[in-house]
C-alpha cells in the first residue's frame, strides 16, 4: 500500500470512504479521500476522523 495516504496519528491507511480530518491553514476541515477525488492524497497533514477526535481529548463518533 506503498503511495497510501495515512493517518498523521495512528500511521494506517486512510481507506477512500472514511472520515477524514485535513488541516488547512491550522484548521480541521472534514471530509473523505471520494469528495477528494477518491485516489487523491490529500497535500496537508491529515487524520481519521476518530485518531483527531482522540488527539483533542473527545469521544470519537463510533468505537
Amino acid at each position: 500500500m506503498e503511495g497510501m495516504p495515512r493517518c498523521s496519528h495512528c500511521g494506517d491507511v486512510i481507506g477512500v470512504y472514511e472520515p477524514i480530518v485535513v488541516l488547512v491553514d491550522g484548521g480541521p476541515h472534514r471530509t473523505s479521500r471520494a469528495r477528494l477525488g477518491g485516489d487523491a492524497r490529500p497535500a496537508a497533514e491529515c487524520y481519521h476522523d476518530d485518531c483527531y477526535a482522540r488527539l483533542l481529548g473527545e469521544r470519537p463518533l463510533r468505537d
